[in-house]
């Protein structure tokens, strides 16, 4: 009997070893051909997380402290939320040598995703060999899903690269003991890379020592101190994210309801998520396919069964290396479930999973095609071309889609204008230019694209300027309403959409300037606005939109245990934890006497809330669901004053409050703050009134 003749297959030949070299090197030329180049114009803009991260990057790169002041930060402050600061770190390096820019600060996250590539193919020789590590490390270096995101600089990208570093280190260290200590240190950094992974990383370290209890019971001399060393540095880490400013994210969007996370979870395995259509979300997918390639809902499958299969190997066989990595996908969207159902953002870990189990399923298919017998030939080569072919196709489409499609889809999404906006003003000679806040944190961009010294900024920063009032030399930054008022020529940058607040407000104003895309889409309106129309009230002072550069009477702001939501348009505030701080700021030199009127309401049941002035215990305030309301006299000193408001012990309720501050004449207004929560439609919320 003829013996059976072995096809290589196109994708993967049996290389010698230099031939696999080779290979390995060009799967890291192509990821790096999809990563690296326009990477400054594709995504089409710069969205203002992007630029939060390049200006702190910046900031620590000439002071040694965030944009806040904050020396050497875990986290930094990222709007209304508290992101992971390894990113920013991370970008120092690309922003000395190219300078702050769009390119500098992608380009670690296209760096993180080409090795990201070499780790998995590392990961994957350990355990499967050498050609289903060349395969699944193709696969990851043409994913859809993770070439995205590598060209994206935020720092969720870190997350899968120490997960495979993490699990790489680990199967390492059972023969290795010493190498725990880099395993503990590979998971511990995994959880500072990434929000997802404070839930993902405990539940992989239970699973991992429900499997291999046994090899680590006989290394406990080495595993039981990196456990201790571990949990000693997870001590200020878990205080942070379980504090008001770590829980905000999380707080204001995790799923309620059993039922919905479930929901959410299941979802994230469909057919519609992973080939058809993906995210919806343009900033975290193309819009235009599935998170993963059409082909692979043919090999995903395939490797799913033989891993399945594998965890009834018969006796003898290690099942575990299988179960690990069926534990990785099941664990991939858990943390994304608790929020939504197709954020592709939150599940990013479970790429590198997805090509392991889809290299399989892969290579499955190429070894039936080299088992076809010797008259078989000319099938099994039109067999392997057709699979070439499909994978071709398929990348094909991605690349079309990528390339020519997904920049015009996605110039909105991704605020395109922005850096055009921000040169034109520097240009000009308007000393008042008002950016509207419906452009999305419009005040980052002119700290990135002004190159405004860090030093200067950090001098000049206060927690008010998170909020949606905001001036910074002659920028101010607010959202325009039917009632917004201004003083003297202004420049005003705004939504096309927003040109009919102009003529609600009553002011005399005329186009100078749009700003549209290579395709015509017309993004920023700039018009001048001269003067205030007859017609209308008397109007405020521009500098009380803003956390002016000097103030002559008292003005507060909210403290970091408040955090914002933008529902339907409307921007609100939400109280988190036990208690909620209001800063009262005197900048005169003199005591004033001030009056508070404070009003709130509870939810569910009536609760005690103690209100403390300063270190000054000043009583305490009923709160019941139908709102109540208190008023204290008080001299306001010179300087900063917290007004805290803290409940009592159980309360699970929901704190409403809105804070004005009016000047003598009621009329002047310094800061105008709503602060209610974000799920109780058409209820109207009373306020805190300081008045003079």
């Amino acid at each position: 009997m003829a013996k059976p003749h072995r096809m290589k297959s196109p994708l993967m030949p049996n290389n010698p070893l230099r031939g696999w070299k080779l290979t390995l090197a060009g799967i890291l030329l192509v990821a790096a051909l999809l990563r690296l180049p326009f990477l400054a114009n594709n995504p089409h803009g710069l969205y203002c997380d992007e630029a939060c991260a390049g200006y702190d990057a910046y900031a620590l790169l000439t002071t040694g402290a965030d944009r806040a002041s904050t020396f050497l930060p875990l986290y930094t402050r990222s709007f209304n939320v508290f992101p992971e600061a390894i990113y920013q770190y991370l970008t120092i390096p690309s922003i000395a040598l190219f300078g702050l820019n769009e390119f500098a600060v992608r380009l670690p996250a296209a760096i993180i995703g080409i090795l990201s590539v070499l780790a998995l193919f590392c990961f994957v020789r350990e355990r499967e060999g050498r050609d289903t590590a060349l395969v699944a490390a193709l696969l990851l270096a043409l994913s859809p899903w993770h070439v995205h995101f590598s060209r994206i600089g935020l720092w969720p990208i870190i997350f899968p690269l120490c997960i495979i570093l993490a699990l790489y280190i680990f199967f390492k260290s059972l023969s290795q003991p010493r190498l725990f200590w880099l395993t503990g240190a590979l998971f511990l950094f995994s959880m500072l890379s990434y929000q997802a992974a404070r839930l993902f990383v405990p539940l992989m370290l239970i699973g991992l020592g429900l499997l291999y209890w046994r090899e680590l019971w006989a290394q406990r001399r080495v595993v039981l101190p990196v456990c201790l060393v571990a949990l000693l540095a997870l001590v200020p880490l878990v205080q942070f994210w379980l504090s008001p400013a770590g829980m905000v994210r999380a707080s204001g969007l995790i799923a309620p309801e059993v039922g919905t996370t479930l929901k959410n979870y299941l979802a994230y395995f469909s057919p519609d998520f992973l080939f058809l259509r993906g995210d919806s979300n343009l900033r975290q997918h193309n819009g235009q396919m599935g998170q993963l390639y059409l082909f692979e809902a043919l090999t995903l499958p395939l490797g799913l069964l033989i891993l399945l299969r594998r965890l009834v190997a018969p006796a003898g066989a290690d099942w575990r290396p299988a179960a690990v990595i069926l534990l990785w996908l099941l664990l991939a969207p858990l943390a994304a479930a608790l929020t939504a159902p197709d954020t592709a953002l939150r599940a990013l870990v479970a790429t590198p999973a997805l090509a392991f189990i889809s290299a399989l399923g892969m290579q499955s298919i190429v070894k039936s095609i080299t088992r076809l017998r010797q008259h078989q030939r000319y099938r099994a080569a039109l067999l392997n071309g057709a699979l070439a072919a499909l994978l071709a196709l398929n990348v094909a489409w991605f690349a079309k889609v990528y390339l020519l499609d997904y920049p015009q889809l996605s110039s909105r999404a991704w605020q395109y204008g922005m850096r055009e906006l921000i040169a034109y003003t520097e240009q000009s000679a308007y000393d008042c230019i008002v950016l509207s806040s419906l452009l999305l944190e419009p005040q980052i961009y002119v700290l990135f694209y002004t190159q405004v010294p860090a030093a200067t900024y950090q001098q000049t920063w206060m927690p008010a300027q998170r909020l949606d009032r905001w001036a910074f030399g002659r920028y101010y930054a607010f959202y325009l309403t039917s009632s917004f008022q201004l003083n003297g020529t202004c420049l005003v940058a705004l939504k096309p959409a927003e040109m009919s607040l102009l003529a609600a407000s009553g002011y005399a104003y005329h186009e100078i300037h749009r700003i549209s895309d290579a395709y015509g889409q017309e993004h920023i309106r700039l018009v001048e606005v001269t003067h205030w129309d007859d017609r209308s009230t008397t109007p405020l002072k521009l500098a009380n939109y803003g956390v002016p550069r000097v103030q002559d009477r008292p003005f507060a702001y909210v403290g970091d245990d408040w955090y914002a939501e933008e529902r339907h348009g409307t921007q609100r505030w939400r109280w988190m934890g036990r208690h909620g701080t209001i800063a009262l700021v005197n900048p005169t030199f003199r005591p004033v006497p001030v009056r508070l009127n404070l009003y709130a309401q509870s939810y569910q049941q009536a609760q005690r809330v103690q209100l403390t002035l300063g270190t000054e215990a000043v009583g305490s305030w009923d709160l019941t669901p139908a709102g109540a309301g208190r008023s204290l006299q008080i001299l306001l000193r010179p300087g900063e004053t917290q007004l805290r408001l803290e409940a009592e012990p159980g309360f699970d309720g929901e704190r409403a409050l809105s804070l004005m501050l009016l000047g003598a004449e009621l009329r002047e207004v310094t800061s105008d703050i709503t602060l209610a929560p974000t799920f109780y439609p058409g209820v109207v919320f009373p306020r805190l009134e300081v008045t003079e």
